[in-house]
């Protein structure tokens, strides 16, 4: 069929040379004639040209979308990525006003400082302070370290350099506090306790067994270890531990405690040096 086609199209290509190769006194009637029958395939040819055209028109208009797509995803990756950054100025501002008011309104002198290393192996255990002798840090005594919303834990004698402290924190064993429940007179020993999820978990012992504890009682130091100064908010009870299960095998109580400061995202923090003058 289509060998057909291309036949019959040299043929009329053919027949149409040859008119025009004629004198033209001959050949005027056929050509009239001729252009009659032909006339519906060059009204054809000049359809399909169009059509092609359009589509040419419509392909450049398609890259032409595709570009301006790219260019508007890129502008608007980098918007976001500018309003991230101006989120995140805002919201490190933000901490800074808090930080200083806390440190103002405060009735310790405090030293702030940044923490600057953290390891993956001892992340509920220590971090690593911007802080040292140099800013009036004392490396033969433990100091407390505080944030706005409660008690981190404290720095360890012996690892306090010029510029850098080691700091301890609430979630690590050896990290023992005295402590005091919120509107009672009990007191005991806050310390942390390794779990299986690894996240921070510290229980108060040694707390009379005819206390009167309730969930969400905030917990604070008590001052009498000489290490931390009272009324430092250490964080609430969550759980309360069944006289039988506890350490003492009765003989006292024991509450589970979720420490107020946020322990997993330490940035800024507070050493407190001495009570305000």
């Amino acid at each position: 069929m289509r060998n057909r086609q291309i036949i019959g199209f040299v043929v009329i290509l053919v027949l149409v040379g040859g008119l025009f190769l004629m004198p033209e006194k001959m050949s005027e009637h056929w050509k009239g004639q001729a252009l009659t029958v032909l006339s519906p395939f060059f009204k054809g040819i000049s359809w399909f040209k169009f059509q092609l055209q359009g589509v040419s028109d419509d392909l450049k208009t398609i890259d032409q979308i595709k570009k301006e797509n790219l260019r508007l995803l890129a502008e608007t990756a980098q918007l976001r990525a500018e309003n991230q950054t101006f989120r995140n100025l805002e919201k490190e501002n933000e901490d800074l006003k808090a930080a200083l008011k806390f440190q103002k309104s405060s009735p310790f002198r405090l030293l702030i400082a940044r923490v600057i290393a953290r390891e993956p192996s001892s992340w509920w255990q220590y971090i690593t302070i911007d802080r040292g002798s140099e800013d009036g840090l004392d490396g033969t005594r433990d100091q407390a370290v505080v944030t706005p919303k409660g008690l981190v834990g404290k720095t360890v004698p012996g690892s306090v350099t010029a510029g850098t402290a080691k700091v301890v924190l609430l979630g690590d064993e050896n990290c023992r506090i005295s402590a005091t429940l919120e509107g009672t007179n009990e007191q005991g020993i806050v310390q942390g306790e390794p779990t299986a999820t690894g996240q921070v978990s510290c229980r108060m012992t040694f707390i009379s067994r005819t206390a009167t504890i309730d969930l969400g009682q905030k917990v604070y130091t008590s001052g009498l270890g000489g290490v931390f100064p009272p009324g430092l908010l250490i964080g609430e009870v969550v759980d309360l531990v069944p006289i039988g299960d506890t350490g003492g095998f009765g003989l006292y109580r024991e509450v589970v405690i979720r420490p107020s400061a946020e322990l997993s995202n330490i940035q800024d923090v507070f050493v407190v040096i001495s009570g305000k003058p």
